[in-house]
């Protein structure tokens, strides 16, 4: 099992380094501070410490010659750039938002907690946009002001796709019979 090589000091950021976000975490901007996280993250190589893609060394390791136990330098590099991490993240989060994750102990679980909420929100909010879609009419708003693709735009924003076809189909729907106006 290969673990990362024991990095100097000086190749991990600073905060500010990676204080780069725009976008606080709040309950109605997920998708945007997500796409921030893992850009800037990406960026710098620790993609793999949030989505728990990289093994976690053990925490010791044994000297086969003498049999003694230490702490293992691959352990203790993977759990300096983890806190690093998890501090940057929680910096990231509004205070509202603090609770959800105040238990987990490692970047990975605060980003799987927060995925875990979020989804579920997202789902249920891509259903009631769906819902508002279908059901939106042009009445007396201009063909401008009903074509405006705000929902259409929310939902992308929460990850799916509404196809351009079944948009044309919403929107000839809302017009309604009397299309002249």
């Amino acid at each position: 099992m290969s673990f990362l090589p024991v990095m100097a000091s000086a190749t991990l950021p600073t905060l500010n380094t990676l204080n780069t976000l725009n976008i606080r975490l709040d309950r109605s901007n997920y998708t945007f501070w997500r796409a921030q996280i893992l850009a800037t993250t990406t960026a710098h190589g620790f993609e793999e410490y949030l989505l728990g893609t990289i093994a976690v060394p053990p925490q010791r390791s044994t000297n086969g010659d003498s049999g003694t136990s230490s702490i293992n330098p691959e352990y203790s590099n993977w759990l300096r750039i983890d806190k690093f991490l998890y501090s940057w993240i929680l910096n990231s989060i509004s205070e509202n938002m603090l609770g959800y994750v105040s238990r987990c102990s490692t970047s990975c679980e605060v980003w799987s907690t927060l995925e875990n909420i979020f989804r579920t929100q997202s789902q249920a909010r891509v259903l009631h946009l769906k819902s508002m879609l279908q059901s939106m009419k042009k009445d007396d708003l201009s063909i401008t002001e009903y074509i405006l693709k705000t929902i259409v735009d929310e939902i992308h924003a929460a990850g799916k796709v509404v196809i351009d076809d079944d948009f044309m189909l919403y929107v000839l729907h809302g017009l309604g019979q009397n299309m002249n106006q």
